[in-house]
């Protein structure tokens, strides 16, 4: 290819076709526009060939596309960060029948729903391009109540005396002192360790006891990833219990086995 050019009016076809002859032939390298952008760039650059439309890749709803112009000149975000903060804004709007009349269960639905669907990281960032959105739907006027603390508490869920939110070693001390008092009517927690990361171990269980989706007990706990998650699915024995019962022989009733004394005696005597 010569520095003279190529007909632009051949290059989106030409490209098509190559890129399809080498998909076909098996070659694992240039198979995309994408691998190929360096140099159509550079050819755009020198004027060898028509340069990338920016008007073909703006979004078609009104609302979405005064949000990238926000992002762009009063935010001055990168074009990679625009991107990913319009593909979460059209989603959200896509999900939603009316926004002006959202409502704060609404927001939680739908970051819900992306818990679900994407990995940890990927959730993380949806929701802060969604508070993004929110507060600019706010701004505008778009929306009347300021949702971006929608889904999530907007005061500590345990408050300190000077109103902020209670310290480990707070928490850690108010949990020993109750811990103390219930003794007096449950003396078997005196043998037992009860401590802040006890109470969370616990509501994790408890949450995946009643079905709740691992991805979600993951967003709760703060876990960067669900695979942290498993380690309370293999310490739920009521789980792994029934897990058993359903490999149990048939015809055999189910049930619990009980030891008798002498075995128990025996045991003990160990």
């Amino acid at each position: 290819m010569t520095t003279q050019g190529v007909p632009a009016a051949l290059m989106p076809a030409r490209v098509e076709q190559f890129l399809h002859h080498r998909r076909r032939c098996g070659y694992t390298k240039f198979r995309s526009t994408r691998s190929l952008r360096s140099i159509l760039a550079y050819l755009a650059s020198i004027g060898a060939i028509e340069g990338p439309r920016a008007a073909d890749r703006r979004p078609a709803c009104p609302l979405l596309q005064w949000y990238v112009d926000y992002l762009l000149t009063e935010r001055g975000l990168t074009a990679p960060s625009v991107r990913q903060y319009a593909t979460t804004a059209a989603r959200f709007l896509a999900a939603q029948a009316d926004v002006r009349r959202l409502s704060a269960a609404d927001v939680t639905a739908f970051v819900l729903r992306e818990s679900r669907r994407y990995s940890i990281g990927t959730t993380k960032l949806a929701v802060t391009a969604l508070r993004s959105f929110l507060r600019y739907l706010h701004v505008t006027g778009e929306i009347e109540a300021d949702r971006t603390g929608a889904g999530a508490p907007t005061e500590p869920v345990f408050p300190a005396r000077h109103g902020g939110a209670l310290s480990r070693d707070a928490v850690a001390r108010l949990l020993k002192k109750h811990t103390t008092a219930a003794t007096a009517t449950c003396p078997a927690l005196k043998n037992k360790t009860v401590s802040p990361h006890v109470l969370r171990h616990t509501t994790a269980v408890s949450l995946l006891q009643a079905g709740v989706d691992r991805a979600v007990i993951a967003l709760i706990l703060g876990h960067e990833s669900v695979d942290t998650t498993q380690m309370y699915l293999d310490a739920d024995l009521a789980t792994k219990e029934r897990a058993l019962a359903l490999t149990a022989p048939v015809g055999v009733p189910h049930g619990r086995f009980r030891p008798s004394d002498t075995l128990l005696a025996f045991l003990q005597a160990l």
